[in-house]
């Protein structure tokens, strides 16, 4: 007898309900919409975005520092050159 495998497949979230930026989002969403606060929607929202913000202006400094560092090689070759 021919047996077929059973595949499984197992669905992941990148938003947890139960993270600390999710429940503080709720928050400040509930606030909003009843009018406790006035605050702009791009601070109501920055619980979910300002860690990715964070890293992304993180790589960022790492690849300026390295491109300085490069083009300080490159400009030290060409003055040993002459």
């Amino acid at each position: 007898m021919n047996k077929t495998p059973k595949i499984t497949v197992k669905k992941e979230y990148a938003i947890n309900i139960g993270s600390p930026c999710f429940i503080l989002f709720c928050i400040f969403l509930i606030l909003k919409l009843t009018g406790a606060i006035s605050w702009s929607w791009w601070w109501v929202t920055s619980p979910l975005w300002i860690g990715a913000a964070l890293v992304l202006g993180f790589i960022g400094l790492i690849f300026a520092f390295f491109l300085v560092i490069g083009i300080a090689a490159v400009i030290i070759a060409l003055l040993q050159r002459k």
